[in-house]
């Protein structure tokens, strides 16, 4: 049995896609989960600037 070279033409076209889609995807959520680490570490030095003011 012979494949058509325009039907591995065709899968090869929808593997890459699919996974540019992937990995796009996955590069987003590292962003996000970045952007939410800065976030927190900004909100955490802000909580311990506070506990460290004197206090009257």
């Amino acid at each position: 049995m012979t494949v058509s070279p325009w039907l591995v033409l065709a899968g090869a076209l929808l593997g890459a896609g699919l996974g540019a889609i992937l990995l796009g995807h996955l590069d987003t959520r590292q962003h996000h989960a970045e952007d939410e680490q800065a976030q927190l570490d900004d909100q955490f030095a802000q909580l311990i600037a506070h506990i460290e003011e004197p206090q009257p």
